[in-house]
């Protein structure tokens, strides 16, 4: 229910702002790009499911290790279906570097005789499936999506419109699938006494979902599905970071100095640029990924 009213939230911007004369916004899209972000919808929304599920049989833990792992794999698929070239020498160290010390680190977070997990059903085989499964679907969703917003040219806003319209239908629809449940969206919605607290607490993500749609769509359409991958993983470290050296009751060196090391490394890669005679999809022949300076640029100088 929340994640679709953080879809809805989204498109009420972007109509609002269109109504306002802020921003120029085609409603609908052409066919061929509308099925595109059909399938974009779609996509987003197997893969937020399939996480939920990893995290749910084998912990938040070995969600890391894979999530650290993608932006290696993520830069073999921009070089076969992107037009990349591999990464070089010091990309390489940098992606392999994030890989390992995210290992270290959650080896020695599960080895720590103090620690105890909070949540989770524990299963190997589900776990192994789910991860699996997420894994293969969160790889097609960043190379798809970097395809689609490279060949299908569109605004800012009008790629947040297109996406989180179809996925608010999907949604609201998944929703109040039940309507007989205490805790059925109706109920929840129309039933319930709404504080202030409750109110704020609905509000907040629904605002920070639509700026991070926005740029997160705006961003694919700048940089490579490598850096753009790379940057999320940055994201979860600098949480591993706050939480380990603020939160954590009981601080560790070593955890700190492996997601820092981690962090480090990524200071060393630099985007790939286009294979010679490689072009994408855009009408003016490829405005995607720092272009050909790409290769001399670092991801945290990227201009967004």
């Amino acid at each position: 229910l929340l994640l679709a009213l953080q879809t809805l939230v989204s498109c009420g911007y972007v109509l609002a702002m269109r109504s306002a004369g802020r921003a120029q916004v085609r409603i609908v899209p052409a066919r061929r790009t509308g099925l595109a972000y059909a399938v974009v919808s779609l996509s987003f929304l197997v893969t937020i499911y399939s996480n939920i599920m990893v995290l749910r049989y084998v912990g938040v833990n070995a969600f890391v290790i894979l999530r650290c792992s993608t932006p290696l794999l993520v830069s073999g698929l921009d070089w076969i279906y992107l037009g990349r070239e591999l990464p070089g020498g010091r990309s390489t160290l940098a992606l392999v570097g994030i890989a390992v010390c995210a290992a270290i680190y959650v080896w020695l977070r599960v080895s720590d005789v103090s620690y105890a997990p909070a949540y989770g059903e524990y299963s190997l085989n589900a776990g192994l499936f789910w991860g699996t499964a997420w894994l293969v679907i969160f790889l097609w969703d960043q190379v798809f999506i970097k395809h689609v917003v490279d060949k299908y040219e569109a605004t800012g806003m009008e790629r947040v419109l297109y996406q989180n319209s179809i996925a608010s239908a999907l949604l609201i629809c998944i929703a109040f699938s039940d309507l007989d449940s205490n805790q059925s969206a109706w109920s929840i919605l129309f039933e319930k006494h709404w504080s202030m607290l409750d109110i704020v607490t609905v509000a907040a993500p629904c605002v920070g979902g639509t700026l991070l749609s926005y740029a997160g769509l705006t961003l694919r359409s700048e940089i490579t599905a490598t850096a753009f991958t790379l940057a999320g993983v940055l994201c979860k470290l600098a949480s591993i970071l706050i939480n380990e050296a603020i939160m954590s009751e009981e601080r560790n060196f070593t955890r700190l100095v492996a997601v820092l090391a981690a962090i480090g490394f990524s200071s060393l890669y630099r985007q790939a640029p286009l294979r010679k005679g490689q072009r994408q999809g855009l009408p003016n022949g490829g405005n995607s990924g720092s272009r050909a300076e790409s290769e001399q640029t670092p991801l945290t100088a990227t201009k967004v």
